[in-house]
């Protein structure tokens, strides 16, 4: 009997100075910056379809909303 790993994916969405980043978990570098949160999660919603939680902060970087892909 073999064990199956399944590999969780993440991408956060942060305030990163006086912008909003994009943040896959594991990465240090955000992947995108944009002007409005709006845009950033957006652009996360994207990677959903390649099977990526999404997890939404506030400025204060308290969790708003976690969506499952």
């Amino acid at each position: 009997m073999t064990a199956t790993i399944i590999k969780i994916k993440r991408a956060h969405v942060i305030s990163r100075r006086g912008r909003w980043g994009l943040l896959k978990q594991g990465y240090k570098k955000a992947s995108g910056l944009y002007d409005t949160k709006q845009e950033a999660v957006r652009a996360a919603r994207r990677l959903k379809s390649e099977g990526y939680d999404i997890i939404i902060h506030d400025k204060d970087g308290t969790v708003s909303r976690w969506e499952k892909a």
